[in-house]
């Protein structure tokens, strides 16, 4: 019988971070999300969001504990390794360890466990100016290969960790009242 979900040691500290490898990835990345004059498409974002569906299913699978997300929830991740074919996948199981909620954001961030392909931190904010009224996402994050999955496939898993990152993104843009 596989250990329980809650089980897995964390591998990060949101605060203190983690032990550093010999790759690190680190990203940082702002986009406009366009106008949201009613601040529906923010609700309806953080509705999305909250509810364990930041990525698009055929990119990043999230099975959280429970919904809506807050510190403290688990999630098991499953990411398809070759896009467009829903098998094989990689899996991972991350801690949610921000969810905190503005009228004008939301700021969701997770960390690893012992059973993800990394090492590392991951964090999103969507913010809704309220005197221009445009949406931007910011997306951060610090990613140390963690498995012998991972550095034997590393140019591949840095596409797909890039792919899920756009993917989300672009989604986002999309998202219309």
């Amino acid at each position: 019988m596989a250990p329980d979900i809650e089980s897995y040691p964390l591998t990060w500290h949101p605060d203190k971070g983690g032990k550093r490898g010999p790759i690190v990835f680190q990203d940082d990345v702002t986009k406009p999300l366009g106008p949201d004059p009613t601040g529906t498409r923010l609700q309806k974002l953080k509705d999305l969001i909250l509810s364990g569906h930041y990525y698009p299913q055929t990119v990043i699978r999230f099975t959280p504990t429970e919904t809506p997300l807050k510190a403290g929830t688990r999630i098991h991740q499953a990411a398809p390794i070759i896009p467009g074919i829903p098998w094989p996948v990689a899996t991972g199981i991350t801690e949610i360890f921000i969810a905190d909620e503005t009228p004008n954001s939301l700021h969701i961030g997770y960390v690893t466990t012992a059973r993800h392909h990394a090492r590392g931190i991951w964090q999103a904010k969507i913010e809704r100016n309220p005197q221009s009224t445009e949406l931007t996402i910011r997306v951060w994050d610090t990613v140390i290969p963690h498995s012998f999955l991972f550095w034997i496939g590393l140019p591949w898993a840095r596409f797909l960790q890039q792919r899920a990152l756009y993917s989300a993104i672009n989604r986002f843009k999309k998202q219309n009242d």
